[in-house]
């Protein structure tokens, strides 16, 4: 599979992976509050949110690495991606963020028609993104460009985020809502910044528990800053099992493979 979960065997590191693993995780304590006042029980889900700042500065190991990867292809080559991930807004909520001209970022699609589309050095930066916020349980080096999506402006995103929250959290996300959007603006200046989305496979999906009622990765890239704001959230019902008791059953559903494969012997 290309996302690896715990309990498989993970591939010997090779040039792509060490380098989409070079993400830096910057220190925002109003980002930090708003993930733990959004995670949580809320009436009959289980909210578990990141809210994170991440920078794509690459310096010394991180910077040969990508140059090595250069060799093997163009960067600034555009890959094919999905379309957005909800329907068109109505008719004059629709602001095109700063370079999303579909004319220069597209593709031609099996039909013939316009797909959008970015480059290769953008989707490095989005799967080390997700290898640094869910390594080394997973593995995202090799997740394939249509999984991701290129979402047109940030009224896009914003009403995809608080149509999830409002409906899991009502009134307690309605008051969150200012602030939410306030601390966003200050870290990563929307609107400097390219939007996309992270839908994975429903065969890869590393969100797939048990339980789960939705999930949404959301990047906010301000090529400018150089810096990428990530909004995941998933929700799942209070009859799943919690991550540590997930976990934990399935540890301990691997010790009895273990100890089951030990007792085995060989047929005549």
């Amino acid at each position: 599979k290309r996302v690896l979960k715990r309990t498989l065997p993970v591939p010997h590191p090779t040039t792509e992976t060490r380098l989409l693993s070079g993400m830096k995780l910057l220190h925002e304590p109003s980002l930090e509050q708003l993930s733990q006042q959004i995670s949580g029980v809320h009436g009959k889900v289980r909210l578990s949110t990141r809210l994170e700042l991440y920078s794509c500065k690459m310096a010394g190991a991180d910077k040969k690495l990508f140059k090595q990867i250069s060799l093997e292809g163009n960067p600034d080559e555009y890959e094919a991606l999905s379309p957005a991930t909800m329907a068109l807004p109505s008719p004059g909520s629709f602001s095109a963020s700063p370079s999303s001209d579909l004319a220069l970022a597209s593709s031609v699609d099996d039909s013939g028609g316009l797909c959008p589309a970015c480059s290769r050095k953008t989707l490095y930066f989005l799967k080390a993104l997700l290898n640094c916020a869910f390594g080394p349980d997973y593995d995202f080096s090799y997740t394939r460009s249509h999984e991701f999506s290129r979402e047109p402006s940030f009224d896009w995103v914003r009403q995809s985020i608080q149509s999830h929250l409002q409906s899991a959290m009502g009134d307690v996300f309605a008051e969150l809502i200012p602030v939410l959007w306030a601390q966003v603006e200050e870290c990563i200046k929307t609107q400097d910044c390219d939007f996309y989305s992270y839908s994975p496979d429903a065969d890869c999906d590393p969100f797939a528990e048990d339980g789960m009622l939705w999930s949404f990765n959301f990047f906010l890239f301000n090529k400018k800053l150089k810096r990428i704001l990530f909004f995941h959230c998933r929700a799942a019902s209070l009859s799943a099992p919690y991550e540590e008791e997930a976990l934990a059953m399935e540890e301990d559903h691997d010790q009895d493979l273990f100890e089951f494969d030990d007792t085995l012997t060989p047929r005549e």
